[in-house]
């Protein structure tokens, strides 16, 4: 299935999707039909130029949504999606990079207004993603000139006709985790969307800047390296309950040498490879722990521990809290959003 569109606030999309899925929407949210998967997407207008997409799919057939260029630069869309349920037999088309992305794995992806883009959805892939649009004057709202500057230099420099991709790591997905799972029932539900759209563009554009020197490293491995590579990083998450691979396997699965994967493993996710599934372990847990559902012993064996101390000193270890101090902190916080503010850098 195709689908064309030009619309550039993601409120008008929504509306075009109900027209292709025959559809209403309420409140900014529409469901799947059963005949096209389940699931769901919810858009908003979040002012000061900001415009968010959020949705969770798992489609029956698959989709490639195509979005027309438009003349001149006018603005950026940042897409962050994570895939889940990943038949391991699908392969890309091509070793391209961006392609290879977009079948089942997850990514950040940069692009602007002035170029044109697809986006495969896969059928048989849940499928969560979170699309904001923003301009310049949009991030001055909440960062100062001279970070906004240098963002807007370093595009110019060296992404102005290439999107731009990069891995996602385990902060995003505890971001993603909460947008998806308390969006509907959450009953401040623009206050809370518009914190946490504020803490990922921080952490994309600040990430986007100090990590610039290292692209040239990360550049240097070849799209195919870097698509194997992401595929041995959903091995390594796949599930918690067991032993993680080997780094032989791994390195394996990758066709690289144990000591070439262990180092390009580094150069595209910024740690050591078992540092790295330790952090996205706990951030798991931490998710699981706030979505109040299940005891601290679930927990801990829902991520590997079958030592209840262990889970504790590892966790604390993490967030400098233990388990228990955060379940008893989120029974009264449960549902009061953050000062929006609290975690953006300030402005000069």
């Amino acid at each position: 299935m195709e689908f064309n569109h030009s619309d550039y606030r993601y409120t008008d999309l929504l509306k075009s999707y109900e027209q292709l899925l025959k559809v209403k929407s309420d409140d900014g949210c529409i469901n799947l039909p059963a005949a096209h998967g389940e699931g769901y997407m919810y858009a908003a207008e979040l002012g000061s130029g900001i415009s968010v997409l959020i949705a969770e799919r798992n489609l029956k057939v698959s989709m490639m949504t195509q979005r027309k260029a438009r003349e001149n630069f006018e603005f950026f869309i940042l897409r962050i999606h994570d895939a889940s349920n990943q038949n391991s037999n699908q392969k890309p088309q091509e070793e391209d990079f961006t392609e290879a992305l977009q079948v089942g794995t997850s990514m950040a992806q940069l692009t602007a207004s002035h170029i044109s883009t697809n986006y495969f959805l896969p059928a048989g892939i849940k499928i969560r993603s979170v699309n904001i649009i923003f301009d310049k004057l949009s991030l001055l709202n909440f960062l100062d000139i001279e970070t906004v500057e240098k963002f807007i230099h370093i595009y110019f420099s060296f992404h102005l006709q290439k999107t731009y991709v990069a891995s996602i790591d385990a902060e995003y997905r505890a971001i993603l985790n909460e947008l998806t799972r308390d969006l509907k029932q959450h009953p401040m539900r623009k206050a809370f969307i518009q914190n946490r759209i504020m803490l990922i563009l921080e952490k994309f554009l600040i990430q986007f800047i100090t990590k610039d020197h290292q692209n040239k490293k990360t550049i240097q491995l070849k799209d195919s390296e870097i698509n194997r590579l992401i595929k041995a990083e959903v091995s390594l998450l796949k599930d918690f309950t067991t032993t993680p691979p080997t780094i032989e396997k791994l390195s394996r699965l990758c066709a690289m040498s144990p000591t070439k994967f262990k180092n390009d493993f580094k150069t595209l996710y910024g740690l050591p490879l078992y540092e790295y599934y330790q952090k996205n372990r706990m951030m798991h847990a931490r998710s699981l722990i706030l979505e109040g559902k299940y005891a601290i012993k679930e927990v801990g064996n829902m991520i590997g521990y079958r030592n209840l101390g262990h889970f504790a000193a590892g966790f604390k270890k993490e967030f400098g809290v233990l388990p228990r101090e955060l379940m008893n902190a989120n029974q009264f916080t449960k549902f009061i959003p953050e000062d929006a503010s609290a975690n953006i850098t300030a402005k000069k």
